[in-house]
């Protein structure tokens, strides 16, 4: 992309998934409706996973069930380095 970095995970998928819908929509294949609902739903959860990510990482670092989601949301989009969540003592 010309900015000398690798690209991340959410790009790479999404290049992955432009990559599949223009390969199914030459009319090769006979699932373009298929697959373009398929992408569509993926797209779909990934920005609620994103959105819920961003509600949980507003909340303070005590609160073990934002911090689970956090990371549960994190292990499916790959934005951070996974780190484990604290546990209570």
């Amino acid at each position: 992309m010309g900015h000398g970095q690798v690209a991340g995970r959410v790009e790479l998928l999404e290049w992955r998934l432009r990559d599949l819908e223009q390969t199914h929509l030459a009319g090769a294949h006979a699932c373009e409706d298929d697959m373009r609902w398929l992408v569509t739903e993926l797209r779909r959860s990934r920005d609620a996973l994103l959105q819920i990510l961003a509600r949980c990482q507003d909340e303070p670092e005590s609160d073990q069930l934002a911090a689970d989601v956090r990371y549960l949301a994190n292990g499916c989009l790959g934005l951070y380095p996974p780190r484990p969540t604290p546990t209570a003592a």
